[in-house]
């Protein structure tokens, strides 16, 4: 699939993950509307990028349909539906206190996480089906979504999480096979350890993202945005990459607890968002909280 000269969305394109994709695709010649509830932030990005800007919820069905709608407008043919915006949480399925999992918080998981990167997937798949053929395949577009190694080995704490994360990964063949009618691939990836910037620039954080990249196989370090916007354009400009699930990740398993080190190890997988102050973002496992935006 050929990026230049076409358009793309990218869900969560203010920050994170989905900033960096949205850097790649551009830099490959593709016109970007970030998707994102970041106005301020989306806004500068799109400027940089010679792209666009939707306000958008992913939660919401018109919210998601203005975006595509944007990217439509642009004249270029959509190719390129990515999705990396969520949102993070931690909390027992029962507590140590004997309480439930908060139904709500995990409603709320659910709705951003998985029915969000829906919302993104059947809309941005439909607008492609309408456009022409690519090639002589009769190729019109690619998807990719973004889950999580805890989608396959989540943690103590995960349960919502983990259930968004698995939920995105299990709709990677089926939603490739109906879209394989209109010309659309559909590829997922499990991102493990990432630098992103929920983790601060205060005094600690460098020793604390160690901590957290200790358990990964090789390279000893965390993973860069960079290199996951890279592996996005990669999947998207192979024409035979389809249906597939691919770990991102550097060889890390995740043990059964969270250990006090990586406390935010569910977060890294492009979905967390910042805390007011800049700082990084954790979530006790006793009470959990969610975080008000749903863009990284």
């Amino acid at each position: 699939m050929e990026l230049n000269g076409t358009s793309a969305v990218v869900s969560g394109g203010a920050s994170g993950l989905g900033e960096a994709t949205a850097r790649v695709l551009a830099a490959a010649g593709a016109t970007v509307v970030i998707a994102d509830l970041n106005e301020d932030r989306g806004k500068q990005i799109a400027d940089e990028i010679g792209g666009q800007f939707a306000c958008t919820d992913v939660s919401d069905e018109a919210s998601v349909q203005a975006a595509v709608d944007l990217a439509v407008a642009t004249g270029e043919p959509l190719r390129a539906g990515v999705s990396c915006a969520g949102i993070g949480w931690a909390a027992r399925t029962v507590g140590r206190d004997g309480t439930p999992h908060d139904l709500g918080a995990y409603q709320k998981v659910i709705a951003v996480n998985l029915i969000g990167t829906f919302n993104v997937m059947r809309i941005a798949a439909a607008a492609m089906a309408k456009t022409e053929p690519a090639d002589a395949d009769g190729q019109r577009g690619v998807i990719i979504n973004t889950s999580s190694i805890a989608g396959i080995e989540g943690q103590t704490g995960q349960i919502a999480y983990s259930a968004s994360k698995g939920g995105i990964i299990g709709m990677t063949v089926p939603g490739a096979r109906d879209l394989a009618a209109v010309g659309v691939r559909v590829n997922t990836i499990c991102p493990g350890i990432i630098d992103t910037p929920i983790y601060g620039f205060r005094e600690g954080s460098e020793e604390f993202k160690a901590r957290l990249a200790a358990p990964v196989v090789f390279p000893k370090r965390m993973g860069r945005a960079d290199e996951f916007g890279r592996l996005v354009r990669s999947l998207i400009e192979n024409d035979y990459m389809n249906a597939e699930v691919v770990r991102f990740d550097g060889g890390i398993r995740f043990q059964p607890k969270l250990r006090p080190a990586t406390s935010g190890c569910y977060l890294t997988a492009g979905n967390a968002t910042h805390q007011p102050n800049g700082g990084p973002l954790r979530l006790r496992l006793r009470t959990g909280r969610l975080p008000s935006a749903q863009a990284h």
